[in-house]
């Protein structure tokens, strides 16, 4: 047992990578209230957890049932990684919070002349729907996309799946599998927790480019994601 433990452990450590992604989901809550960013820390691993549980039981009768091969999965996981990527590495997370300000405050304006009580319309409001700073609430990351695919990605999917259909130990080496699965996610949440701390140490310049360098990281994770799933789908040879 303490053989397989240390196979699982070290094979979806690779593939999960917790330190790997502490930059990522720094830079995904960069400019964030402290309570969003635990929120996020705590929800994110939970979220992930219960995907990789809910495949590891079921996936691949699920999979199979709704006719969905996983190389299509793979593809699908690459292509919403790369939009992850493409947002990190030109840094268009801030002109679309800015952006969606904007439309905040244009409906609120196009609602009170409606009314005909835009003169009267408390500020306290407007400030309730955009935040304390003026600007709209942050983007919830939990589930998209620090869950699915960063954390429960194709590829932790499809190693659970792996580790899970070898096992001829019965429930006892089922039981071990889904035991690293939880130690990797409570792992990654004790990461996100310190990011705060974390990012106050890297400093803005640094956690600046160390998002433009996961970005092109994640990019070419994602684009492996696709080539895999491509290779997978075509039966290619690498």
């Amino acid at each position: 047992m303490l053989e397989l433990a240390l196979t699982s452990f070290a094979t979806l450590f690779v593939i999960i990578d917790p330190p790997g992604n502490l930059p990522i989901f720094i830079s995904l809550t960069a400019n964030t209230p402290a309570a969003h960013q635990r929120a996020m820390a705590i929800k994110a691993p939970i979220i992930a957890l219960c995907v990789l549980l809910l495949f590891a039981l079921a996936g691949e009768s699920l999979l199979s049932f709704i006719g969905v091969e996983m190389s299509a999965f793979r593809i699908a996981g690459g292509l919403m990684l790369l939009l992850v990527a493409f947002e990190m590495v030109f840094d268009l997370r801030g002109k679309r919070r800015s952006d969606s300000a904007h439309q905040i405050h244009r409906r609120k304006q196009q609602a009170a002349g409606a009314a005909g009580a835009a003169a009267a319309q408390p500020a306290a409001q407007a400030s309730a729907d955009q935040g304390d700073d003026g600007n709209p609430p942050p983007v919830d990351i939990s589930v998209f996309p620090m869950a699915i695919p960063i954390l429960a990605g194709p590829g932790a999917i499809t190693t659970v799946l792996l580790l899970m259909s070898q096992q001829t130990e019965g429930g006892v080496g089922d039981a071990v599998v889904l035991g690293v699965v939880v130690v990797l996610m409570a792992m990654c949440m004790a990461l996100f927790l310190l990011s705060s701390k974390l990012d106050k140490l890297l400093g803005d310049t640094v956690t600046s480019v160390l998002t433009r360098l996961f970005g092109v990281i994640l990019a070419a994770l994602s684009i492996q994601f696709i080539i895999d799933g491509a290779q997978q789908a075509f039966h290619l040879t690498s």
